[in-house]
């Protein structure tokens, strides 16, 4: 875990010292050529990576992005990176997958710092890199740098609290996650989708207390991992300065999953626990 953290560190700045970016392409050249050197990185089919970015934010500080993505035959997903190639820290988020596995779903709250390629990459667990890429106009600029929405000593008296909340699509009601706690089998194809709110002011470091006008030092999530309540380790996400202000993560709910066990840390090493029980949201 450690290692990744740094890996994904190092690769941010790195690509804050390199002068001379100026465009979407350029700046994902220089990403994908950090993060995965001299790998080869193909374009994923649509039918293997669905990537849900808007085309135009209505809020860069709360934009929602994510993605649907199924492992070609004879592999398995292993991680997913999600990258927006202008932030300063252009990789945003990654999944980890604790046990390779045939299909991932997220979406995620993230702050645009101005017009971005995105790109998601799918690696395999045999070491093949897959990547989808959309462009996102912003409304503004500098949304890694504008100031927060809450005043920060008020944001830390909550920090770390986290709420479980069903994802209504249509097709899953309440009764599922009850069904789901049960370990029985409803009539429902799709799987059910939960929302986990985070209560973290995500300081990027960029941004100015409004009343000293003096830099807030950078505050945001390094990890959050995210096990069943039998302790079977599902994912572990690496954030960065790009997640927004009280992230909201959405996920699908794995086959027959009874509640969800929360660990948020985040970098200034505070640590934070959640049981959910999903029959009782």
């Amino acid at each position: 875990m450690r290692k990744a953290i740094s890996y994904i560190a190092l690769a941010a700045a790195a690509i804050l010292a390199q002068p001379g970016i100026a465009t979407a392409g350029e700046a994902w050249d220089d990403i994908r050529d950090i993060l995965f050197e001299d790998r080869a990185v193909q374009v994923a089919s649509a039918a293997d990576v669905t990537l849900m970015v808007p085309y135009r934010t209505s809020d860069d500080g709360r934009t929602q992005m994510g993605a649907r993505v199924a492992a070609p035959a004879g592999a398995q997903i292993d991680k997913v990176y999600l990258v927006i190639d202008e932030n300063p820290m252009p990789v945003s988020a990654v999944f980890d997958m604790q046990q390779p596995t045939d299909s991932f779903y997220f979406d995620m709250t993230f702050r645009l710092n101005g017009p971005s390629g995105v790109h998601l990459v799918m690696e395999t667990d045999d070491g093949q890199l897959y990547v989808r890429e959309a462009f996102a106009k912003t409304s503004g600029q500098g949304a890694c740098a504008a100031p927060p929405g809450t005043d920060p000593k008020i944001a830390l008296k909550t920090l770390g609290q986290m709420d479980l909340a069903l994802v209504e699509n249509g097709t899953t009601p309440a009764s599922r996650l009850v069904a789901l706690s049960k370990n029985t089998q409803p009539a429902v194809a799709e799987p059910a989708k939960v929302r986990i709110d985070f209560d973290h002011p995500s300081h990027s470091g960029l941004q100015k207390d409004q009343i000293t006008l003096l830099y807030l030092p950078a505050r945001f999530i390094e990890t959050v991992e995210v096990s069943t309540v039998d302790q079977q380790p599902l994912f572990t996400m690496t954030g960065s300065i790009s997640l927004s202000e009280d992230p909201a993560l959405s996920i699908e709910l794995p086959q027959g999953a009874g509640g969800l066990a929360v660990r948020m840390t985040d970098t200034e090493g505070a640590q934070f626990e959640e049981l959910f029980s999903l029959g009782h949201i």
